[in-house]
Formats: C-alpha cells, structure tokens, sequence
C-alpha cells in the first residue's frame, strides 16, 4: 500500500468510550495491513481529536493522513458560515442556498449594554425588531439567537423585539461567577474542535453564556412553521464525509433529533419553553434517548425521497461555496478526510433548511439503540476515504451507503 504492502501505523485517540472502540472496529474489518501505535511520532495515520494530531506532519509528508482539516471556520462557526452563503448567493443567485439558509444578521458586542451600538450596525434588523413592537405576539417575525462558537445549545434564546433581545442579554451579564465563566469558556472559545458536544453543567442549568467571551453572535429568522414528529419539533442530523480537496459524501442513514415538549410557537404563552422550541439532546436532562432520537428513514415523515435530495443539492453548494469564496477559512488538504454532523430542519412544505454544521459531531446522542447507524458510518468511511489512500494502485468503489454530493477535486492545498 502507497506502493508496498508495508503495515500502516495508526494512532487512534478520540478519548470517547462510545466512539473509539467503533472507530477500530471499521479499521481491523477493513483488511488493511495496520497496527495500532501510541506514539504521534510513528503515526502514518491519525483518528484522534484535533488538538492530537501531528499537523505539522501531515503539511511535511504527504503520505500521512488524518481525520480532520486544519481550517474549516467558514462551515463550522456560524457567523462564517452566513458570510459563506452571502458571498456564493452573489454570484449563483439560484442556488438552492437562497431558501435553504434562513436569513441572518450578524451581532458584535462585549456587554449588555453595547447592544444599541450593535444594532445600529446592523440596521436592518433593528428596523425589523422595531416593526415588530406595534403587532400582536402572534403577527410578529420571529428570531433566534446563536452564539458564533458555542455548542450544546448553550446561549440560545428566541425573541421578536429590541426589549426582548435586551432583556436576554441582561440576564446573560448576570449569569454566571467567575468560576463558572471559566467553564463556559472551555466549551465556547475554542472555535475549531468540538462544537458539537455536550457540555451544559450543573451550576449553568439555565444554558447562559458570557457575553465578552463570545462576543459574536448570529440572529437567524425563526422558522414559523416546522415540521413536526409526534407534536414534536425536530431537526434531521446528517453525516457528511469530506475527502481530500475535495469530494463530499452524504451517508444515507440520518437521525431525527426531536426536542423534549410538544411544540408551542413561541407567540403562545407569556414565557417561551426552549424544550419544546429546540431539538438540541444536550439539553434534555435524563429524558429517556429513545424518546429523543429516531431513525430518519424509519420516521412517519412524508416525502423523505424529496427531503433527501434537497439535502444532497443543499450541501453540495455549501461546500462548494466554501471551497470557491473562502479560501483562506477553509482549507481543505489532499491527505485528510474529515466527518461532519450537519443539521437540518424541514418546514410544512418540506422546504429544508441549513442550520449548522459541526466539526467532530457528538456521536454518542446516537444512542445504543442506533449505534449500528454509527459503526456502518465508520466502515463507509474506512473505504472510501482510508482505504483508496493507502492502496492507491487499485481501484474502489465508493461504499453504497454514501451519496456523493460534489467533486471538487481541484480545490485540495
């Protein structure tokens, strides 16, 4: 392989129980010469968390391979992400991205008390906030806001007015002791590796953040009318294989993620109940996983064929726009492969929409139920991306339970 039959070291540290075992598993099945090693150093091949891979390494000798791209802030936080959509929108004005992409406003500011400042810079929103304050709850555009670089839902709060938004972010200013702040900070302000995990924490039940540690924020259109399961909404999480620079596979198998309560638009009531407006497990306590999580194909959902194929159209152009308008915040290289969790949720008229995609997803909300979901992930990626890279004089098809959503091959560093 890569021109002799010679044993490929692989280091394998993804620090997850769940996770680990799986990710050997698909490597030993896949019948490659291989031998799992402990030392960076004698890595030929790296599947660990991104702050243990050997960059430096994998830019010097091409023959090295890892699990993960070393710049791809233009998919992963999500203020860069909007950017992404708005430059490729300017030049392909009828890509699917223009509905599947709720309209957003960025937001910058350290504390509370600037928010006036922020939204005099984003005026068009203000505009909207302030039309909306002569209308009934129920006739209002509503909003969400998102934390560039958070993850397990955490700061994400729902309103429809200026008093509202600064009410929000009051309570944020408020929030938390400087004990607490530093655990918040370790899960929002490291922007590149996990932002899909779960890290709410017992002294945080509320979900705040720190305003000056974030400092970024994103405000999407609310979507007013989802889709719902068992009167619950949802978001469908799909997997999404990057290889090299740059193809783009979509697994077949998917999850639909629901959120704890029967739904209620937010305009109902006189405080809104973020269990039933997100979807985000991490939030949901010891609520039984089961309830929680359900196999795309195997949901009562209509029309799942013309879902599908709006998600493949949808995430070839996200990633083509990030490889064509972001060059410098994403970088994808020849000698790695990544996988992504990307989330998606569906309104009445089976309109898909993008809302995120993370880097390193949390594979464990899958549950032990569907875990095969995620092994059958694993092998699919171990030949199509592993296996072609290290025996590059023979053939392979792509594994069946992957779609290929793009080929982008000239765009690889």
């Amino acid at each position: 392989m890569s021109g002799s039959e010679d044993t490929i070291p692989v280091y394998v540290n993804y620090r997850d129980p769940y996770v680990e075992p799986k990710i050997k598993n698909a490597l030993v099945e896949s019948g490659i010469p291989l031998k799992f090693v402990d030392s960076k150093a004698d890595a030929k091949l790296f599947w660990a968390q991104y702050e243990d891979i050997d960059f430096d390494k994998l830019y010097s000798d091409a023959g090295t391979m890892a699990c993960s791209y070393v710049i791809r802030k233009a998919l992963i936080r999500k203020e860069y992400l909007w950017n992404t959509v708005v430059y490729y929108l300017a030049k392909n004005p009828n890509s699917i991205l223009k509905t599947a992409v709720p309209e957003a406003f960025s937001l910058e500011l350290d504390y509370a008390e600037f928010l006036d400042d922020s939204l005099m810079e984003s005026y068009e929103l203000r505009q909207e906030l302030e039309n909306n304050e002569a209308l009934e709850p129920q006739q209002r555009k509503w909003y969400i806001l998102k934390p560039s670089m958070c993850d397990g839902a955490q700061g994400i709060r729902i309103f429809s007015t200026i008093e509202e938004l600064q009410a929000i972010f009051d309570s944020f200013d408020e929030a938390l002791s400087d004990e607490d702040e530093e655990l918040n900070k370790s899960s929002c302000e490291n922007e590149v590796e996990n932002a899909d995990t779960c890290t709410v924490n017992d002294r945080n039940p509320e979900n705040k953040i720190v305003i000056h540690q974030i400092r970024h924020f994103l405000v999407q259109k609310y979507i007013a009318n989802p889709l719902l399961l068992n009167n619950r909404k949802f978001h469908i999480r799909a997997y999404v294989l990057a290889v090299g620079g740059l193809s783009v596979y979509l697994f077949k198998e998917m999850l639909c993620l629901l959120a704890r309560d029967e739904y209620k638009s937010p305009h109902v009531g006189s405080e809104i109940n973020l269990y039933s407006q997100l979807s985000n497990t991490c939030i949901q306590g010891e609520a039984p996983r089961e309830a929680s999580v359900q196999a795309f194909w195997n949901s009562s959902i209509k029309n799942k064929e013309k879902i599908f194929d709006s998600l493949v159209q949808t995430l070839g152009d996200v990633f083509e726009a990030a490889a064509t308008t972001q060059r410098i915040h994403f970088q994808p290289l020849n000698n790695s492969f990544e996988i992504f969790g990307v989330d998606f949720m569906v309104d009445e008229a089976d309109q898909v929409h993008l809302l995120e995609v993370n880097a390193y997803p949390d594979f464990r909300q899958t549950g032990d139920e569907l875990s095969g979901l995620v092994e059958r992930l694993f092998k699919s990626v171990v030949h199509t991306a592993i296996v072609p890279f290290f025996d590059s004089k023979n053939k392979y098809e792509t594994s069946s339970d992957l779609v290929l959503a793009r080929e982008l091959k000239m765009y690889g560093f």
